[in-house]
């Protein structure tokens, strides 16, 4: 539970490199007697009631963030987590990784963003980085039920009632839809197709966390029409950081395709006004049908409508992303002579 108002997703968490995070977790879900009393290797959905906390992507000490910790019901257990000294700055998250049960609690909500800042951000980060306005955009998938499969895929995407009943919750989970056609949608930041307003010349940037259980492949464009209409020549994506990691210099894109868990930082500019729509737009046009390999469905949805206002204007410059620090073994270790050569022989 969150102490003081619980959110969906949960609280976004903000640490710096040194820092020591104490996170106590007090499960008040109801023994039901239908969680195994220990881990258990069984791919199987099981122990609904059962959780825990792991941060994905950080590099921590697995003893501390450790994935196996089991918190039954009515149990509670304190995670200290030392951040290093040397850890680079990026967008990251956490989530239960209860082995049977992680899938049924992300898609009911267990999660949160996690970053880790810079000591100093407005030294550190180049302009206009430093002085840009950020929007994070929580990307959850909910499937109360699907009858959607998919022939190619070995993994079907499952609904919340699926996977509820397979594990043996007893929650009476009965919901009623205003529209019946909407029963498995994507959410951002709990919200159907929020809004962003935007001014014509304006930088913006946002950080795509793709927060879902299900094995969709989200395809990211900025088109003007949903499900339909072209990407826009008036707006362009610039991709500056993935899972965490800066890249050294911004990437012009059309397309951002995050799978589950991962993270993509992009800055989003303008030059005329107009509406558009960020969306995941399967393209079976300019991207193959198995493009991304058999194990993801492709889903598509309008995800944020971008309102831009005022009269054309030029970009800003981009920042200078090499100037970024970063911890030692993110260099490119591709011009370096190597020191020892190892050769392995596999039969």
């Amino acid at each position: 539970r969150c102490r003081g108002q619980g959110t969906l997703p949960g609280p976004t968490i903000r640490v710096k490199p040194g820092d020591v995070l104490t996170v106590h977790l007090i499960n008040d879900l109801q023994d039901t007697g239908v969680d195994p009393p220990e881990w258990a290797n069984d791919n199987a959905f099981h122990s609904p009631n059962t959780t825990g906390f792991f941060v994905h992507g950080v590099r921590l000490d697995p003893t501390q963030n450790n994935a196996f910790v089991r918190v039954p019901p009515g149990g509670q257990f304190t995670y200290t987590l030392a951040i290093p000294g040397d850890h680079p700055t990026g967008l990251f998250w956490y989530h239960d990784p209860t082995h049977g049960a992680a899938m049924l609690h992300v898609m009911g909500g267990l999660f949160g963003a996690f970053y880790v800042d810079l000591p100093d951000p407005i030294a550190q980060l180049p302009p206009p980085l430093n002085a840009m306005a950020t929007d994070l955009l929580v990307l959850s998938h909910l499937a109360m039920w699907t009858e959607e499969a998919s022939s190619r895929s070995p993994q079907p995407p499952l609904d919340y009632m699926e996977v509820s009943q397979s594990s043996g919750d007893g929650l009476d989970v009965s919901p009623s839809f205003k529209d019946p056609a909407i029963t498995d949608l994507y959410f951002v930041n709990q919200a159907f197709q929020p809004w962003a307003v935007l001014n014509t010349g304006e930088m913006r940037r946002f950080d795509l966390l793709h927060a879902a259980g299900s094995p969709y492949q989200l395809e990211i464009e900025m088109r003007t029409a949903i499900g339909a209409g072209e990407v826009s020549a008036r707006c362009k994506l610039y991709l500056i950081a993935l899972d965490g990691v800066y890249l050294t210099t911004p990437r012009l894109v059309e397309l951002v395709p995050p799978l589950s868990g991962q993270r993509a930082s992009v800055l989003v500019t303008c030059t005329q006004a107009g509406i558009f729509f960020l969306q995941s737009h399967p393209n079976a046009t300019s991207r193959p049908v198995d493009a991304f390999g058999p194990d993801y469905v492709r889903y598509g949805q309008n995800l944020v409508t971008v309102v831009v206002s005022g009269k054309a204007a030029e970009s800003p410059p981009l920042p200078d992303l090499s100037l970024i620090p970063r911890a030692d073994y993110l260099n490119d270790l591709q011009a370096l002579a190597p020191v020892q050569v190892n050769h392995w022989e596999m039969s």
